[in-house]
């Protein structure tokens, strides 16, 4: 072979060697873009459940705490009737303490 012949084949084969080159460039950057779509995809994914978690944590937060609440006022409510009642049985003392004491009143100014 003519070193002529040679360097046409060398030539060709730095041409198909760069050839190669180009599409095996093209195609890592067609999949480092797909890469980084697809993780894109998966970090907003990650987030969006994440965010959903800590939605379905605070529901459950604000419902321990209704229920809290919901005990304290049932408490205060069982509070209150026993106040009233005790405040119905002092207003009966009364009365009956005042009854007593006017009837003595009563029955002292009729003996004299």
């Amino acid at each position: 072979m003519s070193e002529e012949k040679i360097l046409e084949v060398l030539e060709e084969a730095s041409r198909e060697a760069e050839k190669i080159i180009a599409d095996a460039y093209r195609k890592a950057k067609i999949i480092e873009k797909e890469a980084e779509r697809k993780a894109s995809e998966i970090i907003e994914s990650g987030k969006k459940a994440v965010e959903k978690e800590l939605k379905e944590l605070e529901k459950k937060e604000l419902r321990k705490i209704e229920r809290e609440i919901r005990k304290i006022m049932n408490e205060t409510e069982k509070t209150i009737k026993k106040l009233h009642e005790i405040a119905l049985k002092k207003r009966e003392a009364v009365i009956n303490q005042v009854t007593e004491t006017l009837k003595e009143m009563v029955i002292g100014d009729a003996g004299e």
